[in-house]
C-alpha cells in the first residue's frame, strides 16, 4: 500500500494503525506518546487541527462487541444448569423419602452412616456420569450445528471444539454436581426413628416431615424464579430483534446483486481508462435480460465506508465542530438501484465529468445537521483540497445497520476520481446466480484477465448484518424454553409426589363429604402459589440484572413491562397446566378402596 499525496491528502484517513507495544510498556505511556506526535503534526499541518490519536486495545476492538452477549449466553447455561440441578434434588428427596424404610432395615442390621452415604453416592456418580457422558455426546453432535448457525463475525468461530480443557471442566461439574446430589438423601437419613420406621412396615406410606415439604417447594419456587428471569431475558431479546427487524432502512435491498471487480493499474492507470471500461461494464448489464438498473460504486448500502474531515464555504470556523462526514462514491443510476427518493436538486449524472466542477449529493440528514432552513442545493462544501458544490439532497441510507442511527454522508461520482476497485449493483428478476454468470461473462468479455468476485444478494447481506442478535435471541430463547420445561416439570413432580402421599388424607376428607372439585382447586391453587412466588423472585431478579441487556436491545427498555406481563401470564397458565393432572388424580381418588386397603 503505497498512498499518494494526490489520492490520498492530508485531510482524508482511510486506514487504520497497528502497533505491538513494547516490553513493560501500556496503553497509557503509548496514548502520552502518541498523542505528543500528534500535537506535533498539529502544528506542523494546519490540516491536522484537533486531529489527536485514539489507541484501543485490540482485543476490545475484536472481542469488545461480542463479549456482553457471550457472557450473558454463559449466564444462561449456568442458570439452566442449576434449575436442572434443583429438579434432580427434588426427584432424589421424594426417592429417598421413599426408601427411607429400606435405608432403616439397612441401619437395623448393622450398616454404618458411612456405608449408608456411600451407597447413595455410587449411585449419584452413576447416574450424573451418565447424564455427562450424554451431554458431551450430543454436544459433540451438535457443535457443528451450532457454528454453522451462528454468525460469521464472532471472533475465532473456527476454533471452536470440545478439546481437554472442556473435557476437564465438564467432568469436574459433573463430579461436583453428583456429590451434591449424592450427600441430600444421607443428609436426609441421619437421626431416623429406626423403631417407628419398622413397626410401620405394613404401610407403604409415611407422613413426610414440614420441613422436607417445605425444602422441595423451595427448590421448586428457586426453579421457576430462575427460569422467569431467563426468559424475560430471552422476550426482551426477541422483542429487540423484532424492533430491528422492522426498521426502515432507507433502500430496498429485494433483488439486488452485489458483487465487485479491480482495475490493474499496469493497465487502467489513468482516470479516462478507468472511466472508460466502468461505463461499457454498464451499458452491457443494463442489456441483460431482466435487469432494471445497474450501478457501481465504491461502496454498497450496507458498508459504513469511511469519515472525512471538512468545511462548509464560507462557515470555516464553525465547521471545526461538525463531526467527520461520511464519503461516498456511486455511479449515475445508484439511486434507481437501492431506490432511494431524490428530495431536492439533482442526482449524480453521466454529465459530471472529470474535467467538469465538482459536485456532490447530500443525504438528508447531513441537509438538516449543516443546512438547515437554508437549503443544502448551491452550497459547497471543501475536502480533500477540493471544492464541491451540492447539487442534490437524497433520503438516508442505515448503512452502518438498522440498529445505528442515520448519519451525514455526502456522495460525489465515481467519474470524478480515479477508482479501480468497484462494487457492482444490479437489480433484476433474475436469481443471484444466474445473474451472477452474465455479469461475469460480460467482465470477461471486455477484459479476459478481470473476475466478478464476492457476490451476493443485498437480503442476505441484510440478514447477515443482524445475524448477532439473532443469535443471540435465538440460543437464549432456547435456554429459556428449556429451563421453563424443567421449572414446570418441578411443579408437577411436586404435586403428583404430594398427591401420592397425602392420598390418605385425600380418601378421609372425600368419606366425610369433601367435594371432588374442592380437593381439584386445593391441589391447582397449591400449584398457583408456587408458581406464583416464583415468577415474582424471578421477576426482580430480571430487574436486578436487567443493566447486563442495556447495550444488547434496540428500539425497547430492558425493563419493558409488557415483556414482564406477558413472560408472567405465560408462566402461570403453564403452572395451571402443569397442576391439573396431579389435581385430576387427587380428585378422582375411590375413598373407598382406598380406606380399605389401608
Amino acid at each position: 500500500m503505497r498512498p499518494t499525496a494526490e489520492a490520498y491528502p492530508r485531510q482524508t484517513h482511510p486506514f487504520l494503525t497497528l502497533g505491538r507495544l513494547a516490553p513493560g510498556a501500556d496503553l497509557e505511556t503509548a496514548q502520552e506518546e502518541l498523542s505528543a506526535i500528534a500535537a506535533d503534526l498539529e502544528a506542523t499541518y494546519p490540516e491536522n487541527e484537533a486531529r489527536g490519536v485514539n489507541l484501543e486495545a485490540y482485543s476490545d476492538v475484536v472481542f469488545g462487541p461480542v463479549r456482553s452477549a457471550l457472557l450473558l449466553l454463559l449466564g444462561a447455561v449456568a442458570l439452566v444448569l442449576l434449575v436442572a440441578c434443583a429438579n434432580v434434588a427434588n426427584l432424589l428427596l421424594a426417592e429417598s423419602s421413599v426408601r427411607m424404610r429400606e435405608v432403616a432395615v439397612r441401619q437395623a442390621f448393622g450398616a454404618s452412616d458411612g456405608l449408608i452415604r456411600r451407597q447413595f453416592l455410587v449411585e449419584s456418580l452413576l447416574l450424573t456420569g451418565l447424564g455427562t457422558v450424554a451431554g458431551v455426546a450430543l454436544a459433540y453432535g451438535g457443535l457443528d450445528l451450532m457454528v454453522a448457525f451462528a454468525p460469521d463475525d464472532l471472533p475465532r468461530l473456527s476454533s471452536a471444539e470440545l478439546d481437554l480443557r472442556v473435557l476437564a471442566f465438564t467432568a469436574g461439574l459433573g463430579g461436583a454436581v453428583a456429590v451434591l446430589f449424592g450427600l441430600l438423601p444421607s443428609i436426609q437419613s441421619r437421626g431416623l426413628d429406626l423403631q417407628g420406621i419398622l413397626k410401620g412396615q405394613g404401610s407403604t406410606r409415611g407422613t413426610e416431615g414440614r420441613a422436607v415439604r417445605r425444602y422441595r417447594s423451595g427448590l421448586v419456587v428457586a426453579e421457576i424464579a430462575l427460569a422467569v428471569a431467563l426468559v424475560v431475558g430471552a422476550g426482551i431479546l426477541v422483542r429487540s430483534f423484532w424492533e430491528l427487524q422492522a426498521v426502515d432502512l432507507g433502500f430496498g435491498t429485494a433483488g439486488i446483486l452485489k458483487a465487485e471487480y479491480e482495475l490493474p493499474s499496469s493497465q487502467y492507470s489513468g482516470l479516462p481508462e478507468i472511466n472508460d471500461f466502468h461505463q461499457r461494464f454498464l451499458e452491457r448489464a443494463r442489456q441483460i435480460p431482466g435487469v432494471e438498473a445497474a450501478a457501481v460504486a465504491a461502496q454498497h448500502p450496507l458498508d459504513p465506508g469511511f469519515t472525512n474531515s471538512f468545511t462548509i464555504v464560507g462557515r470555516e470556523a464553525q465547521s471545526r465542530d461538525h463531526p467527520e462526514i461520511r464519503t461516498r462514491f456511486i455511479s449515475p443510476g445508484y439511486l434507481d438501484v437501492v431506490r432511494l427518493p431524490l428530495l431536492e436538486g439533482r442526482a449524480i449524472e453521466d454529465g459530471d465529468l472529470p474535467d467538469g466542477p465538482k459536485v456532490g449529493v447530500i443525504n438528508q440528514t447531513a441537509a438538516s445537521r449543516y443546512f438547515g432552513d437554508a437549503g443544502a442545493v448551491g452550497q459547497e462544501m471543501r475536502f480533500w483540497g477540493q471544492t464541491w458544490r451540492v447539487v442534490g439532497v437524497m433520503g438516508d441510507e442505515r448503512f452502518r445497520g438498522p440498529d445505528r442511527e442515520n448519519e451525514p454522508a455526502i456522495y460525489v461520482s465515481t467519474s470524478q476520481l480515479p477508482w479501480p476497485r468497484v462494487t457492482v449493483l444490479l437489480r433484476s428478476d433474475l436469481d443471484a446466480p444466474a445473474l451472477t454468470v452474465e455479469a461475469g461473462r460480460i467482465l470477461r468479455e471486455l477484459d479476459p484477465g478481470l473476475v466478478l468476485f464476492d457476490p451476493v444478494s443485498l437480503t442476505s447481506m441484510l440478514q447477515e448484518s443482524v445475524s448477532r442478535p439473532r443469535f443471540t435471541a435465538t440460543l437464549l430463547g432456547l435456554f429459556a424454553g428449556l429451563a421453563m420445561l424443567l421449572a414446570m416439570i418441578g411443579v408437577y413432580g411436586v404435586l403428583n409426589y404430594a398427591v401420592v402421599r397425602r392420598a390418605p388424607e385425600v380418601g378421609i376428607r372425600l368419606a366425610l363429604g369433601a367435594s371432588r372439585g374442592d380437593v381439584f382447586k386445593e391441589v391447582v391453587g397449591e400449584g398457583l402459589r408456587v408458581t406464583a412466588l416464583g415468577a415474582a423472585l424471578g421477576a426482580a431478579m430480571a430487574l436486578a440484572t436487567s443493566r447486563l441487556l442495556q447495550g444488547l436491545v434496540f428500539g425497547i427498555s430492558a425493563t419493558d413491562g409488557t415483556t414482564y406481563a406477558v413472560v408472567i401470564g405465560l408462566v402461570l397458565s403453564a403452572a395451571v397446566l402443569a397442576s391439573t393432572f396431579p389435581a385430576l388424580r387427587a380428585s378422582r381418588t375411590n375413598p373407598v378402596a382406598l380406606l380399605k386397603a389401608e
